[in-house]
């Protein structure tokens, strides 16, 4: 199958970069419509994913070659949706349901209140390796998820997107 795709786009990347993402828009004549990606703003940008998606894909260097690939895979998404009625590889929801649903997977856990217990963490302390896992699992922390969020934790715009999307969370 060969798609091809012919957009314009308009990329404004801000300079406060890679704290703060870039956003992407059609540019010119629309092309895209009928598509649930497109956010409901003025400019109509591309939803490429809630934030900590997009920087732990584009992470470690935060390279805009690597954001420029989210778009064109955006793009080949919207084509093949167009094409097949469906998204190729699921499908995300928007707003806080999409966060959370962001951090499950990352978590690799079901439920709300283990998500929230774990982005609760802000510092990791080595004594607190032996301790039970804040996701109730019963397991050690250490043997759980002390790698996953130290992770993030490590990395700091990773630790402060998750303070974020915590803050945006508990306001639900």
């Amino acid at each position: 199958m060969t798609i091809n795709i012919d957009n314009k786009i308009h990329l404004e990347i801000p300079k406060q970069y890679p704290t703060k993402l870039p956003i992407v828009y059609e540019a010119g004549e629309k092309k895209i419509t009928n598509f649930p990606h497109i956010n409901p703003d003025n400019k109509g940008t591309f939803c490429l994913g809630t934030d900590i998606d997009i920087r732990r894909k584009i992470k470690p260097n935060y390279s805009l070659s690597k954001y420029i690939t989210l778009i064109a895979q955006f793009l080949g998404t919207y084509e093949y949706y167009q094409r097949y009625k469906n998204f190729p590889f699921g499908d995300r929801e928007h707003g806080n349901l999409g966060i959370i649903e962001s951090y499950k997977e990352i978590f690799n856990v079901t439920t709300n209140q283990q998500v929230s217990n774990l982005m609760q963490i802000g510092k990791l302390k080595n004594k607190y390796k032996n301790q039970k896992c804040p996701c109730n699992s019963n397991l050690k922390f250490k043997n759980c998820h002390w790698n996953t969020l130290n992770s993030i934790v490590s990395n700091p715009l990773e630790r402060s997107q998750m303070k974020r999307d915590y803050i945006l969370l508990k306001g639900d």
